[in-house]
């Protein structure tokens, strides 16, 4: 089920525009900007957030979002782009 990595590179996003959102929205508002970020990045709309990200961004609960973010952004073969926490 594996699919073959095209491109991979690493970007740190710094999630602001969630941070100053609405006090009850940070972390759903941080997850749409990192899935934003990303398709931008390889230009396509099909994106996933790996687990082990969700679980960084969500560390904090649903009103503290992170600040900054260090992704990895992949493209598969298959034209999905995956987005992974860069320390690994």
């Amino acid at each position: 089920d594996e699919e073959k990595v095209l491109e991979e590179k690493i970007v740190t996003l710094n999630l602001r525009h969630a941070y100053l959102a609405y006090s009850r929205k940070p972390t759903p508002r941080s997850v749409r900007l990192v899935k934003k970020a990303a398709g931008r990045i390889f230009k396509s709309d099909d994106v996933k957030i790996d687990g082990r990200l969700n679980a960084i961004l969500w560390s904090r609960g649903k009103t503290k979002s992170e600040r900054r973010v260090a992704v990895k952004v992949q493209k598969l073969e298959g034209g999905t782009v995956r987005v992974l926490p860069a320390t690994e």
